[in-house]
């Protein structure tokens, strides 16, 4: 999806138009945090393409959004026979997947705590300065670190040794060369637009990741496409 967001915005090629709706709609059919994921990017090429393009880009937008739909329409269908929503269940048994509150404070607590999934060490005294330094911050930001109405029932947040299982292995390499890269973007006398907007869809995905979902012990797995 992303890989032919960029291409539409260099090329007026249909082809590409029909190609994005293709990854958006394959996207969303694998999971349902890729509507999250999508929208920042989704955002970014109908700014761009209805500036640049008016009307044609207007239009590109229209197949856009058709493929994806056709691609899903089963799906929607069999989910609003189900769940009587087109997206499917919002519960799991009695528990929600979003938040109670949609605050700076429970944004900020989900940010930290989903970053806290990737930065587990072998060594215990690491983590539990890590994991204090985390509780710490939210003292001040006046929420507790396992806040009923932002966390998944009867889970807690834990800064945990590296796992190997596909539900709490954390990507620490990776978080590690963002961090690297970050800053290397900002000092860039005169970064390619592109990138600079690349850059900010992602941190703005992440960011609407954790503002609407309830924190889970094992999201380091829906992080993936972030990573």
């Amino acid at each position: 999806l992303v890989y032919y967001v960029i291409l539409l915005r260099e090329s007026d090629n249909p082809y590409y138009a029909l190609a994005t709706g293709m990854g958006l709609g394959l996207a969303v059919l694998t999971k349902p945090t890729g509507y999250v994921y999508a929208f920042p990017f989704m955002a970014w090429i109908s700014l761009s393409l209805v500036k640049s393009r008016r009307t044609r880009g207007l239009l590109q937008i229209i197949l856009i959004v058709s493929t994806a739909i056709v691609i899903n329409l089963g799906h929607y269908t069999r989910n609003y026979s189900l769940f009587g929503s087109p997206l499917g269940p919002s519960h799991e048994g009695d528990y929600k997947y979003s938040n109670d509150i949609f605050t700076f404070s429970s944004t900020t607590s989900n940010v930290i705590r989903n970053i806290g999934l990737h930065i587990g060490t072998p060594f215990d005294n690491v983590n539990s300065f890590l994991e204090k330094g985390i509780s710490r911050v939210h003292t001040i930001i006046g929420l507790k670190i396992n806040d009923a109405r932002t966390t998944w029932p009867g889970t807690k947040f834990h800064v945990v040794h590296p796992a190997l299982h596909e539900d709490s292995a954390g990507n620490p390499l990776h978080l590690i060369l963002i961090a690297i890269s970050i800053p290397m973007l900002m000092v860039q006398q005169r970064p390619k637009k592109d990138t600079f907007y690349y850059f900010v869809c992602l941190v703005f995905a992440f960011i609407l990741f954790c503002l609407s979902i309830r924190w889970q012990p094992w999201h380091s797995r829906l992080h993936l496409p972030f990573f």
